[in-house]
């Protein structure tokens, strides 16, 4: 256990080009750092501005943990080749999120972790009101909202030292489709004018603390002379119907990979919509 005095600043780079529809894949490329500088662990994140379209449904809104649901896939590369890939990225980290503790969902409302009132203050629905608590939060955040970058190399090995890797690392992110990001006001008018209902990501900034020492640069290129990075791929491997009648279900899984870590089984309960897993 140490503790290293340095100079540190919190750096927000306007993305290019800075805005995105949904259905396309946002590119971002690490920008160049100085040989002594890095990123402190789990401060790296993308922000956005989430602009609502469509006028018919005024009072309309945006699904829990919108800096989750909006990003349908996520990828990371690293020396060009592809060191992460999680499909169906909206789903699981979802679910992932709604085992926080509540503590943990508090420091979140910027991500989008808010009840729905508060979300209609954000996105400013028609007619949307809250206590003076939510008032605030809307008032600092607006509709601005953040995805985070889960990496191990930019969370839990320790400072992300840009300089000492032959390469950059690189994410790609595909936005989800409209249906899974919005809410309509009433289930009969989301379902009646669902082609009225659409949303743009604007001014796209990447976001991150920098440290600049010398010796914190010099301890990661340590650190990454003896680092592995294993290639990871979640996936969606089948999505079948089943009767809740049924006493035991058979799956068969045949995944197209020469090792397997564990399998993720997400249900979704038609009646109430609550989901729950099994994971092995």
């Amino acid at each position: 256990m140490r503790a290293e005095r340095a100079h540190r600043q919190h750096v927000v780079l306007t993305h290019n080009p800075s805005s995105i529809e949904p259905g396309q894949t946002l590119q971002v490329r690490f920008p160049n750092l100085g040989e002594h500088d890095v990123i402190a662990p789990g401060s790296f994140f993308i922000s956005f501005a989430l602009n609502l379209k469509g006028k018919k449904d005024e009072a309309r809104s945006v699904v829990p943990n919108i800096g989750r649901k909006i990003i349908k896939t996520f990828k990371i590369y690293f020396e060009g080749n592809e060191v992460l890939s999680i499909e169906n990225y909206d789903e699981i980290k979802t679910y992932m999120d709604f085992w926080l503790a509540k503590k943990d969902k508090a420091r979140r409302v910027f991500q989008g972790i808010d009840d729905a009132d508060a979300l209609k203050l954000r996105v400013a629905s028609k007619g949307a009101t809250g206590d003076a608590g939510k008032t605030a939060v809307a008032k600092t955040f607006g509709n601005r909202l953040r995805i985070p970058i889960d990496f191990e190399l930019l969370n839990d090995i320790g400072p992300y030292h840009q300089a000492s890797l032959a390469d950059k690392l690189e994410i790609k992110l595909t936005f989800n489709d409209k249906k899974a990001v919005i809410l309509g006001s009433t289930a009969t008018l989301a379902a009646a004018a669902d082609g009225d209902y659409d949303y743009s990501v604007t001014d796209i900034r990447t976001e991150w603390d920098q440290i600049t020492s010398p010796a914190l640069a010099s301890s990661m290129r340590s650190v990454y002379q003896r680092l592995a990075l294993p290639f990871t791929r979640v996936f969606e491997h089948r999505f079948m119907s089943i009767s809740k009648s049924d006493p035991v279900v058979n799956l068969s899984v045949n995944a197209p990979s020469k090792s397997m870590s564990k399998i993720l089984i997400l249900a979704v309960d038609p009646d109430d919509r609550k989901k729950f897993h099994h994971l092995y």
